[in-house]
């Protein structure tokens, strides 16, 4: 009787490990979630601010080209080109930020995830060890 006690007790014991480690690697999955979501939105709205900024700038380029009466000039052309090449590197290096914050948060829940499975391996092998040998 005193084996099979020493072993109900682990088993229950990884039970309860288990399924609070799918818990926690639920609540820690959607942790991660809502992170990305929120990196999103701040990446969407650095979007917005460099276009907006770049709208203002080709205004004002317009706005003083039209003043001089040079609108068709090539200067204001290559300004406004080069506010498009400056919107676009802009974009695009949000977007890469974006893709490398969320690779790292993949990496990062996979790594708990491993750490975890080794703990839980590491519980249950304690367990059968301190079973000790079945005797009949």
């Amino acid at each position: 009787m005193g084996t099979v006690a020493a072993i109900a007790v682990p088993a229950i014991s990884i039970n309860e490990q288990r399924k609070t480690q799918k818990k926690t690697e639920k609540a820690n999955a959607n942790i991660a979630k809502i992170d990305r979501a929120q990196q999103g939105e701040e990446a969407a709205r650095s979007r917005r601010t460099s276009i907006r900024e770049a709208q203002i700038r080709r205004a004002q380029i317009a706005n003083v080209a039209g003043a001089a009466g040079q609108v068709d000039s090539s200067a204001i052309v290559a300004g406004t080109q080069q506010i498009d090449s400056s919107l676009n590197e802009n974009i695009g290096n949000i977007n890469t930020s974006l893709a490398f914050a969320n690779a790292r948060s993949v990496a990062q829940q996979s790594l708990i995830k491993a750490k975890r499975t080794s703990n839980l391996q590491i519980l249950a092998d304690t367990a059968i060890q301190s079973a000790g040998p079945f005797k009949s």
